[in-house]
């Protein structure tokens, strides 16, 4: 009899709350939210519940950019903006 007792009790205080704890958990889209039932008992269910749900995260699909187009200079033949008027690497001077 007091066998049985002991393990209504641990199923009570023990697995119940683990339980409890992964099925709200999973619903919220978190996993390993048993170990917090299982740790704490039903505060851990508490700390479950009160957690905010997660949200998958939406980004915007990517467009590719287009290179910036570039002018070669004369002198040491590095890229630079078509606006330069002198180039950043030798200091020519654009006319």
């Amino acid at each position: 009899m007091l066998g049985l007792l002991v393990i209504v009790l641990i199923g009570l205080f023990w697995v119940l709350p683990a339980v409890c704890a992964n099925s709200i958990g999973l619903k919220k889209g978190k996993q390993n939210s048993w170990l917090w039932g299982l740790i704490l008992g039903w505060l851990g269910v508490i700390v479950v519940v009160s957690s905010p749900t997660r949200q998958p995260l939406i980004l915007p699909p990517r467009t590719p950019s287009l290179p910036e187009p570039t002018k070669s200079c004369p002198v040491c033949a590095e890229s630079v903006k078509p606006a330069a008027t002198v180039c950043r690497w030798c200091g020519h001077q654009f006319t």
